[in-house]
């Protein structure tokens, strides 16, 4: 257990426990040298946990590995001397995650399609380098607010991603490792893995941020291995089901994210950002319509003629 005040790798003052991820747990320090606030996460030791300390290591390379404003900046990577644990040096981010976000109150459609796009820029950029994310899920969106007014979505937590075609299952001696609810079938299963995998995981975070309820239909509490069988072989609720005011277009950009099939979701991150501003602008067009007064008749304009 680190306590606060204590100090990792000769440099970092710890000030805070601010959470934890995936196979590590996360503190605010002050960087002594360069006097500023950043967060490190700690991992595992080899002796530990083997199969955690090779994920966070992993984690560290992937991070380094694509540089866009999504993602976390890592500062640095090293071993812990008095404690023989890895960790890694991050920005310090100010805000919240998206999961705290929507416990405050259901974000307006404008607020929800910002994020989408943002998120799936990022991903592309992702995807490019042949990473797959592979636990995208409320609480691994970060909305950052570096300064008032300003908000970059940030990917949080690579302690499950993968390259393009891995075939790692995600549970190990019978313990889940992830999130049943926002994974896409095929990683449940531990078959191959491919960007669509997170691609069906933005659809999901995108059906639960419009209708407010879980893409499990508020499931969670039952056993994890229930939870996996849904998450394999259910389909997601449609959006109007829950959402009737809401267009049928939109409604079809998110069923075909959240298909059980890989080969009938969106190719690319691209294309499911591509066809979600379509639907937005459409949506941005009906809406601008149905405020427009009615035209006026020509038969309105004939009878009022007469009368004057």
């Amino acid at each position: 257990m680190i306590s606060v005040g204590s100090t990792i790798a000769d440099r970092y003052v710890v000030q805070q426990r601010l959470g934890a991820g995936g196979f590590g747990v996360v503190h605010e320090c002050w960087d002594t040298k360069l006097e500023r606030s950043v967060a490190i996460k700690l991992g595992p030791r080899p002796e530990d946990d083997g199969s955690g300390h090779r994920r966070f290591l992993r984690e560290g390379r992937m991070m380094a590995e694509v540089s866009t404003p999504g993602t976390v900046l890592l500062y640095d990577f090293g071993v812990a001397p008095e404690s023989g644990r890895p960790f890694l040096t991050m920005e310090r981010l100010k805000g919240e995650t998206l999961g705290q976000r929507m416990r405050r109150d259901p974000p307006a459609l404008g607020e929800v399609m910002g994020v989408m796009f943002d998120l799936l820029v990022t991903l592309t950029a992702f995807h490019g380098r042949g990473i797959v994310h592979r636990d995208l899920k409320p609480e691994n969106v970060f909305l950052h607010a570096p300064n008032p007014g300003e908000r970059v979505v940030k990917i949080l937590d690579f302690g499950l991603a993968r390259p393009t075609g891995d075939r790692e299952r995600i549970t190990e001696d019978d313990e889940i490792v992830g999130t049943p609810m926002y994974m896409a079938p095929e990683v449940v299963l531990g078959r191959e893995v491919d960007p669509r995998a997170d691609l069906f995981s933005v659809g999901s975070l995108l059906l639960e941020l419009l209708t407010g309820r879980d893409p499990l239909s508020g499931r969670t509490k039952e056993p994890v291995a229930v939870q996996m069988f849904r998450a394999a072989r259910l389909p997601r609720p449609r959006l109007r089901q829950s959402r009737p005011d809401l267009p049928g277009h939109l409604e079809d950009v998110i069923a075909r994210a959240l298909a059980l099939d890989p080969e009938a979701r969106f190719a690319t991150a691209r294309d499911f950002l591509y066809a979600l501003m379509d639907s937005a602008g459409r949506l941005t067009v009906e809406t601008e319509a149905s405020r427009c007064p009615r035209p006026v008749e020509t038969s309105d304009l004939t009878v009022s003629s007469r009368m004057s």
